[in-house]
């Protein structure tokens, strides 16, 4: 699927049946950025544990700490 942002992603995986994997870019429009997404999609439980992919432009930064924290794949 591809969503057009953030909160679109996360009405289509509410709407989607099982994935195994999430690639996103952390930054998106319509959410705080793409860590705010996964942060939301943590709590969801039929996807708590599904990997998680970002794509960033920003390394080392407070951004990706945040991500890890998160559970996207390291």
């Amino acid at each position: 699927m591809e969503p057009e942002d953030g909160v679109d992603g996360i009405r289509k995986l509410q709407e989607t049946g099982p994935i195994s994997l999430i690639v996103s870019d952390i930054n998106m429009p319509n959410k705080e950025d793409g860590l705010a997404m996964v942060e939301e999609i943590r709590t969801m439980a039929a996807y708590r544990f599904v990997p998680v992919v970002m794509l960033t432009v920003e390394s080392g930064s407070a951004k990706v700490e945040r991500g890890k924290k998160a559970g996207v794949a390291d």
